[in-house]
Order: C-alpha cells, then sequence, then structure tokens
C-alpha cells in the first residue's frame, strides 16, 4: 500500500466536516478494495490464458497472487491484533525502550517535576508525592509524551488539587493534557508546547472531552479533532492566548 497516498488522503479529508470524512473514508477504502479485487482477478485470468503457452509463468504469476492476497489479508486481519498486544506488552513493562522518565519533588517540596516519557506507574509516584508533601503548588513538565491513560489520570489529580502547571522545556501531545489540568497555566517563551491531531486517534471522543473539560474553547479542541495526528501542531503565542490554553507568559 502506497503510504504517501494514505498520508495525502487522510489531510484532504480533515478539510471536511466530520460527517463528510466519514462518508469519504468509506468511498476512500471501497475503491481500494475494489481496485485491488480487480487487479488479482485480472492477473489470474491472465495466468489461466497462458498457461497452455507457459505453464511455468502461469504458475509463478498464481503463486505470487495467492501469497500477496494472504500477506495483505494478514496485515489487515492479523497484524493490528498483534501490534496491539504488543503495545499491550510494552505498557505493562514500562515501556522500557521509551527512555528515562522522573517523577521528583522539588527541595522545598513546592513543586514536582515530570520528566520524559509519560509510562505506567508514573501516575502512583505521582500520586503518593501529593498524599506526603502539602505544600506542592506548580507542577513542572517537561516531556515528549506518552500514555494517554497515564496523562488523563495525573492531569485528573491536578485539577482536584488546584495545582498550576508550567513548561519551560517541551511539553508535546499527551503531555500537553497534563498541562491543561493546572489551575494557572504558564509558559515560558522558550518552551514548546505541542498537540497531537485527533482525526484517527482511538481516543478521540476521551480526549475531546479532557480538552473541552479544562476549559479549551470548542473551536480549538474542533480544530484538533479535524488534524491527522502528524505533523504535530505548534500552535504560536497568539493562539495559545487567544484560546486561554496559557494563562501566563514568561520571557
Amino acid at each position: 500500500m502506497d503510504i504517501g497516498l494514505i498520508q495525502t488522503h487522510i489531510v484532504f479529508v480533515s478539510l471536511f466536516s466530520e460527517g463528510f470524512q466519514i462518508s469519504l473514508k468509506r468511498i476512500y477504502w471501497f475503491v481500494l478494495f475494489f481496485s485491488f479485487v480487480w487487479y488479482i482477478v485480472g492477473v489470474w485470468r491472465s495466468a489461466d490464458r497462458i498457461e497452455r503457452r507457459d505453464r511455468i509463468w502461469s504458475k509463478v504469476a498464481k503463486v505470487f497472487i495467492a501469497t500477496l492476497s494472504l500477506y495483505l489479508l494478514g496485515l489487515n486481519f492479523a497484524w493490528p491484533p498483534y501490534q496491539r498486544l504488543q503495545d499491550q506488552r510494552e505498557y505493562l513493562a514500562g515501556d522500557p525502550g521509551a527512555g528515562t522518565r522522573s517523577v521528583r519533588v522539588s527541595e522545598d517540596g513546592t513543586t514536582i517535576e515530570i520528566n520524559g516519557w509519560l509510562g505506567r506507574g508514573q501516575e502512583t509516584v505521582f500520586r503518593d508525592i501529593l498524599s506526603k508533601t502539602s505544600g506542592v503548588r506548580t507542577v513542572l513538565l517537561n516531556s515528549r509524551g506518552g500514555r494517554t491513560a497515564i496523562a488523563l489520570d495525573i492531569e485528573e489529580q491536578i485539577r482536584a488539587n488546584g495545582i498550576n502547571t508550567s513548561v519551560r522545556g517541551q511539553c508535546i501531545s499527551s503531555c500537553a493534557l497534563i498541562f491543561m489540568g493546572g489551575r494557572e497555566r504558564e509558559f515560558y517563551r522558550t518552551a514548546s508546547l505541542g498537540f497531537t491531531g485527533l482525526l484517527d486517534d482511538d481516543n478521540r471522543e476521551l480526549i475531546s472531552k479532557a480538552y473541552l473539560s479544562g476549559g479549551f474553547p470548542a473551536s480549538f479542541v474542533e480544530h484538533l479533532r479535524q488534524r491527522p495526528a502528524y505533523p504535530t501542531w505548534f500552535p504560536t503565542y497568539r493562539e495559545l492566548s487567544d484560546a486561554g490554553v496559557v494563562t501566563r507568559f514568561v520571557k
């Protein structure tokens, strides 16, 4: 399958309303499926026609078509469940290949720093720190993202305790979910805040609801819903300010 064609399709579809997107996607995949079947049947019939003249090439063509069909069937029906299983294993193991990560409290007990990948167990460490430290006022974020469920768990804890959030380095993808939980959301102008588009995200509705609950305007959330996952969207300072995503900029 041509990956470039699929990416072009995703970007093109994102220009239309949600209902129209669904219709376009159905038409798109139907055309792809019909074209593939047409190709398979055509090659098979051609192999039948030349079998009397060239038996070897006829057999080779049929074996190729059969192998290709089995491969594509496996790619579409067996590979996704396998990927989900592998992803679950990685999650349960703490995503060991995702790099370093840490959750720690400052010496004065007023700031919790979250660094690196957002993986299993960090929400528990965060909860333990909150239960043992009464003076936490700010969560300082520096993360390229991670597990959505972990980010939403930490975001809920931040919101429930009326804690501020701050970004001085990078805060990308699911890290932005944590950032939105802050009572006050501080952003340094040397930092970067990136959002992943939700067009084809399995958690699209859950994340959209979370953003809306966080006070993000519907127009901002809808923009995310219409964007593909990549490239990551880095809103301008003006866009962050107008949408109320950031409540305080620091030079």
